[in-house]
């Protein structure tokens, strides 16, 4: 299978600039979310996860889950409950009633606006608190809940907008997400009001996992601009985006440029030859592959 491209500088320069703008995620409620492999980075002793959320309606929808009772692998979930309030769950172990959980004391979605949301758990402490819009939002531990003696650990996916019950059914987020975090660190009021504005470098001391979703082309598909490379991937049966599909519609951030090298795990094509020849004020690329799958962006 041989290719062979022909690019003026300038059109290069333009297609950069492109690549490099600023997205959100689209999920249509129905069956889109992004899914992240189960690493040791997702399950530390302490944790904050960050994400910028906009509903499309009221009404309960997940946000941010390690969670699928219906395999018995259940971590934590912060959702969004029926009455527009916010709930943070920790389990200990593959049983729902051994769990810490609390729940905003007010309603604090607001549909159709974009929202700052965050989550912190300290085991040592056992606190476990919710932030919307860089604000401590008062909250109450819910009765049954338990002090953890631990931290559930298991191969249950990461999964951004989906949380799975235990009939099999599932639960989706509508509306659009950005800029995720995942800290392996109790981040204080203070540290997350004063970044919660402004897209970082994914170099941060005690950042794990950051999904800016500012690369709609990527071989990566989701990208995790960060050292761990826990890169997401894109699911949706084709109901009504057929993926998640990326947005213009976004939060007011701070622009950033990712400070990692990204790397994907597997190359979407099978290389025989790559090289590149200047002429004048053009650029011709020639490649050969021996074969060529998910090649999203290359």
């Amino acid at each position: 299978m041989k290719n062979k491209i022909l690019i003026s500088l300038f059109l290069l320069a333009y297609q950069s600039f492109l690549f490099s703008q600023n997205s959100s995620l689209n999920l249509d409620g129905v069956d889109d979310n992004v899914e992240i492999l189960s690493t040791t980075e997702f399950t530390p002793n302490q944790f904050t996860i960050e994400v910028w959320i906009k509903a499309n309606s009221s009404g309960a929808q997940p946000i941010f889950t390690k969670y699928n009772s219906n395999t018995n692998e259940i971590t934590y979930a912060l959702v969004v409950n029926s009455n527009n309030t916010i709930r943070f769950a920790v389990y200990e172990a593959d049983a729902p009633n051994k769990t810490r959980v609390i729940d905003t004391d007010n309603a604090v979605l607001n549909p159709n606006s974009w929202q700052h949301i965050a989550a912190t758990f300290d085991f040592a402490t056992q606190d476990l608190k919710i932030y919307v819009g860089g604000t401590e939002s008062p909250a109450t531990l819910t009765p049954g809940s338990i002090t953890l003696a631990s931290i559930f650990s298991g191969d249950q996916p990461v999964h951004i907008g989906k949380i799975t019950y235990n009939s099999g059914s599932s639960a989706y987020f509508d509306g659009r997400i950005d800029d995720v975090r995942f800290w392996n660190t109790e981040r204080t009021q203070t540290e997350i009001s004063d970044n919660m504005n402004t897209e970082l470098a994914g170099t941060e001391s005690g950042l794990v996992a950051y999904y800016k979703m500012d690369i709609n082309n990527s071989s990566c598909d989701v990208e995790d601009c960060n050292s761990n490379m826990n890169h997401g991937t894109r699911i949706g049966s084709g109901v009504n985006n057929n993926l998640p599909q990326y947005s213009n519609d976004i939060p007011s951030l701070t622009d950033a440029d990712c400070g990692v090298t990204i790397a994907c795990t597997l190359l979407p094509v099978e290389l025989v030859e790559f090289k590149g020849t200047v002429n004048k004020n053009q650029i011709q690329l020639n490649w050969e592959t021996e074969s060529e799958l998910n090649n999203l962006g290359f």
